[in-house]
């Protein structure tokens, strides 16, 4: 059993990075998570091997490079230019630590899991071993739910729709899944040697519970890996100081009164709102689904800053109640044409901008107080 799972889970990891590498228009996200995946496979191979007594302790380094890969993986996907920063190597210090530590005493190392905590010249390596996992495990993967709430903190802010490929709930899963390929077997160290348990007295061993992490990782990422669009449509690669530069953009605009150091006048606030209702009102760019501030700022020929500065400051709406109140409104001027009858309400809803039937159905409510049926009803029956 444990050994078929083990199978599965290799090839999958493999099959997936194949999969991701064939996507259209990658991005170094995209990169990052294939070569998550083919990290994992290869720690599953090692696995097996280790099984055959065919591997080394110098692989002892490879799940410290997951975390790593985890965070730069989530960390540019939710940027709105993606870049490898110089500092980002040192993720994968430790590592390489332990690799060059691992490769030097590897002739005398023993990293059997009964015999991990056993008092040797080498204890320490374990025991050091043992804390970086942990560290790193635990800390990567709290990093990463932390960016995912402030990422879901702004959305409001920066699109115009709110499906699992923005909100990132699918993380959830690849976080469990990788907490059970990781932790599971670091648990059952502690186990075996203090309270002498043995796999084989277990219904479902550690191993067994490991490798259905490892498929669960490896067909959940993939899957939701080659759905994921890019969030935003700038360009695919920009140098480390447009990096910056935005990140720098973003500081600047967590509150009103930083904007008052924009450089942004009143007039300039002016002419920009008057740029900005003409466009929407001539070019529709609402009836795009997908639209987000990225996107719609660079069409006007502003900076996202100064549209952001503009909504929350000049109109007082955040990004997704802009868009979505004229999408309200082109779905109440299809409603009451005669020529739409033969429409569906969702098949309107869709036609103008919205991608969700319960997104729809809440928002229309809370502009017009009724469901889009009893609107749809009043309507043609005032007109008639």
């Amino acid at each position: 059993m444990r050994e078929f799972l083990l199978h599965i889970g290799i090839v999958q990891c493999f099959f997936g990075a194949v999969v991701i590498f064939n996507k259209d228009r990658k991005r170094l996200s995209d990169y990052l998570l294939a070569a998550w995946l083919i990290l994992a496979g290869v720690e599953g191979l090692v696995e097996y091997l280790y099984t055959k007594d065919l591997s080394s302790p110098v692989s002892i380094f490879l799940p410290l490079c997951s975390g790593p890969l985890l965070l730069l993986y989530t960390r540019n996907l939710i940027a709105i230019k993606q870049a490898w920063k110089k500092y980002d190597w040192l993720h994968f210090l430790p590592a390489l630590i332990i690799f060059l530590i691992g490769f030097y005493l590897k002739d005398d190392l023993v990293m059997d899991e009964g015999k991990f905590f056993r008092v040797d010249d080498y204890l320490w390596f374990r025991l050091l071993v043992l804390v970086s996992y942990i560290t790193s495990f635990f800390v990567y993967a709290v990093i990463v739910i932390i960016l995912v709430i402030n990422h879901n903190a702004k959305i409001r802010d920066s699109f115009s729709y709110s499906d699992g490929s923005v909100t990132l709930s699918w993380l959830r899963i690849i976080l469990f899944s990788y907490l059970t390929i990781n932790i599971i077997p670091v648990v059952w160290g502690f186990g075996a040697y203090f309270l002498s348990l043995n796999s084989r007295d277990m219904l479902l061993s550690p191993g067994v519970i490991s490798n259905i992490g490892l498929v669960i990782f490896a067909f959940s990422i993939t899957y939701y890996g080659a759905k994921q669009k890019a969030l935003y449509h700038s360009d695919l690669y920009e140098s480390e100081d447009d990096v910056e530069a935005e990140e720098k953009e973003e500081e600047e605009k967590k509150d009103v009164a930083k904007y008052e150091r924009s450089g942004l006048k009143a007039d300039d606030l002016k002419v920009y709102e008057n740029k900005l209702i003409q466009y929407m009102e001539a070019q529709k760019p609402y009836l795009n689904s997908e639209l987000n501030i990225q996107d719609l700022a660079e069409h006007l020929g502003i900076s996202r800053h100064y549209l952001t500065q503009l909504l929350n400051t000049v109109i007082d709406k955040n990004f997704y109640t802009f868009v979505n109140e004229y999408r309200i409104d082109e779905v109440k001027k299809k409603l009451i044409d005669p020529s739409n009858s033969h429409l569906t309400i969702l098949a309107i809803a869709f036609d103008c901008g919205f991608n969700s039937k319960s997104t729809f159905n809440s928002l229309f409510k809370q502009n017009t107080g009724k469901t889009p049926s009893v609107y749809r009803k009043e309507m043609s029956a005032a007109a008639s």
